[in-house]
């Protein structure tokens, strides 16, 4: 997403864009823009996103000479923030966190994202049809960005004052219970987002 002509914020899934977001459109919109292929831009009042979710490697190429900032969360609170978010969508409805956790040790390190959408009639009425994938959802932060992106951690909230925003908090996501087993799966998926952010594995 544009933020100016000359910065790019790379919003990588369930850590904070959407507050961020919020200070940049108008009258609480948010482009959702879920196309495929870096020629999908739209446009409000001056600023462009292409593609929601887009890496620094795609937006790169159009893009070399801009400056880049992304902000990362610890991986054990974006797990449990995108079943929550998943619930909120309501593409998971009777799967407790467990269960989902479980499914996912069993599933993502195939690649195999697909099984852990429990309602996918859901996608196909919702924005999200419009790609037909939620991959981004689940991939590793690291993969979203390189040493050339300034990085940013949620919990130190230090983007707010590097953007000269007042700080927000929103979509925080369906209340539910987030208990059980997931710290192993976690630390195994997500070890090089633990490695590469400093992230500390016994919190």
């Amino acid at each position: 997403m544009h933020l100016r002509h000359d910065t790019i914020f790379i919003w990588i899934p369930n850590c904070g864009g959407t507050s961020i977001a919020k200070h940049y459109f108008r009258k609480k919109l948010v482009i959702w823009n879920w196309k495929e292929g870096m020629k999908t831009e739209t446009w409000l009042r001056d600023l462009e996103t292409i593609n929601q979710h887009a890496t620094y490697d795609r937006y790169a190429v159009l893009y070399p000479k801009h400056n880049y900032i992304a902000q990362v969360r610890n991986p054990y609170s974006r797990w449990k923030a995108t079943y929550r978010h998943l619930h909120k969508m309501d593409l998971i409805t009777t799967w407790s966190f467990e269960e989902y956790t479980e499914r996912a040790r069993r599933y993502l390190p195939e690649g195999r994202y697909i099984k852990l959408i429990e309602e996918w009639e859901t996608v196909w009425d919702t924005s999200h049809s419009n790609e037909r994938r939620l991959d981004h959802l689940f991939m590793p932060q690291w993969t979203f960005v390189r040493p050339e992106v300034e990085i940013h951690k949620l919990e130190e909230k230090t983007i707010w004052k590097r953007l000269g925003i007042q700080e927000l908090h929103l979509n925080k996501g369906a209340e539910i219970d987030c208990s059980g087993e997931y710290k192993d799966f976690v630390e195994d998926f997500y070890a090089r987002d633990f490695e590469t952010f400093n992230y500390d594995r016994s919190n």
